[in-house]
C-alpha cells in the first residue's frame, strides 16, 4: 500500500464500514473486519494482512461463512481517497478465483 493510503487510515479501527472500490469503480461493498497479524513475543507493530468486505464478508465475521471468501489482501489496497478504499482491481479477482477454487465440497 502506497503512503497516501497509509496516511488516510489512523488505525484498523478507521477502517470499520470504510467503503470499498476497485480502481476500475467496481464498488465491492464495506469494510466489516480486518485480519491482522502479530506476534506478542516480538516488538513488531500489528500487521495488517486483509479487509473482509461486502456481505460476504459480513457473513464471515458472523462466522456464517467460510474464512477468507470475501477478503481484499492488504497489498492490493492502492490508495484512499474521501473515505473509499481503492483496491487493485486485478488482484481483487485473483482473489476471488482462489477464494472460489478452495471452497471446500467443490
Amino acid at each position: 500500500m502506497d503512503a497516501q493510503a497509509a496516511g488516510c487510515v489512523s488505525s484498523a479501527c478507521a477502517l470499520q464500514r470504510m467503503r470499498v472500490e476497485t480502481t476500475q469503480g467496481h464498488r465491492l461493498g464495506r469494510v466489516f473486519d480486518v485480519q491482522t497479524r502479530w506476534s506478542p513475543s516480538s516488538n513488531a507493530p500489528l500487521v495488517i494482512e486483509a479487509v473482509l468486505v461486502g456481505r460476504g464478508g459480513w457473513m464471515e465475521r458472523l462466522g456464517l461463512r467460510p474464512r477468507h471468501v470475501d477478503a481484499v489482501p492488504w497489498s492490493a489496497v492502492r490508495r484512499c481517497e474521501e473515505g473509499v478504499l481503492v483496491v487493485d482491481h486485478e488482484a481483487w479477482e485473483r482473489e476471488r478465483q482462489r477464494a472460489v477454487q478452495n471452497r471446500p465440497g467443490e
